[in-house]
Parts: C-alpha cells; sequence; structure tokens
C-alpha cells in the first residue's frame, strides 16, 4: 500500500526551493556588483599609475618608473582576475552550478598575481617563495587538467551543455 502523498510537504519544499534560489540569486548578484566595483576602481588606479609611470619617464627617474609599471601589470592581473570571476558567477546564474574548472582558473590567476606581486614588494626575490608559488602553480595546472578528463561526465550528469 502506497502512503499518500502530503501536498502541503510538496508545497512548502517547492517554495524552499524558489526561497533558496532567489537568496543565492541575490547573494551573486552582489559579489557581483562588488566585482564591478573593485574593476571599476582598480581601472582609475590603473589609470593614475599611468601617469605618474608617464612623469617619472619624463623626469629620467627610471627605478621609479619601473615599480610603478610593475604596480600597473599588477593591476591589470587584479582587473582579469575580478573579470574572469565575473564570468564564473554569471555561468553559475544562468546554468545554475558554479564550474570547478572556473575556480581553478581564478587560483591560477592569484598563484601569478602572487609571483609578480612578491617580485613588485621585495628588492631581492627569495628562491624559496618562487619555489613554493611554482610548485602550487604547477598543482593547480594539474588540477585543470584533471578537471578537463573529468569534465564531460560532470556536465551531462548535471545537464548541462558541454562546453567548447
Amino acid at each position: 500500500m502506497q502512503a499518500a502523498q502530503d501536498p502541503q510537504g510538496n508545497l512548502l519544499s517547492a517554495s524552499l526551493g524558489r526561497t533558496s534560489r532567489l537568496l543565492l540569486l541575490a547573494v551573486e548578484l552582489l559579489i557581483a556588483l562588488a566585482i564591478i566595483v573593485v574593476m571599476v576602481l582598480s581601472l582609475w588606479n590603473l589609470l593614475v599609475e599611468v601617469e605618474a609611470a608617464s612623469a617619472q619617464l619624463s623626469s629620467g627617474d627610471a627605478a621609479a618608473a619601473h615599480v610603478t609599471i610593475l604596480s600597473m601589470v599588477d593591476l591589470v592581473i587584479i582587473m582579469l582576475l575580478a573579470a574572469d570571476l565575473m564570468r564564473t558567477i554569471v555561468i553559475s546564474v544562468r546554468e545554475g552550478y558554479i564550474s570547478i574548472r572556473s575556480i581553478v582558473e581564478v587560483a591560477m590567476i592569484v598563484i601569478v598575481r602572487e609571483m609578480v606581486a612578491s617580485s613588485i614588494t621585495q628588492q631581492q626575490i627569495n628562491p624559496v617563495t618562487i619555489m613554493e608559488l611554482a610548485l602550487a602553480f604547477l598543482a593547480v595546472a594539474a588540477a585543470y587538467v584533471i578537471t578537463g578528463v573529468f569534465r564531460g561526465g560532470e556536465e551531462a550528469h548535471q545537464g548541462c551543455p558541454q562546453a567548447p
């Protein structure tokens, strides 16, 4: 004998499902807004750095211009990181899941940014730090390859289209 289905339980479950999706969407939109603000502020800071570098180069202060240019590269990497996070959020809202591969891409960008930032802040580069960052990058790159190998099964299981 089958148990009778509870219509109120189904209604409550559907309501909670809708509420959780709306809450997730609101949180993702807030994160996207914060990323947009970071990108705009980074772009403004980049423009200020470009002006400072051109002033330093015209005055003949090549050492200060070198540091400013490295700082500009750091800002560009931050903007790329923010853009990649924005892409991940947009895809997760559209597809209904967060791609692990996108998160691994962000981790790779963060490690490269740390390499650049450490070269900016230190007068003499610590070989141990570079080795640690290189090993971390290799580990994350291996995770990127592994997620690519298992990507088809994960997306097919979730009913998502296969990415090119």
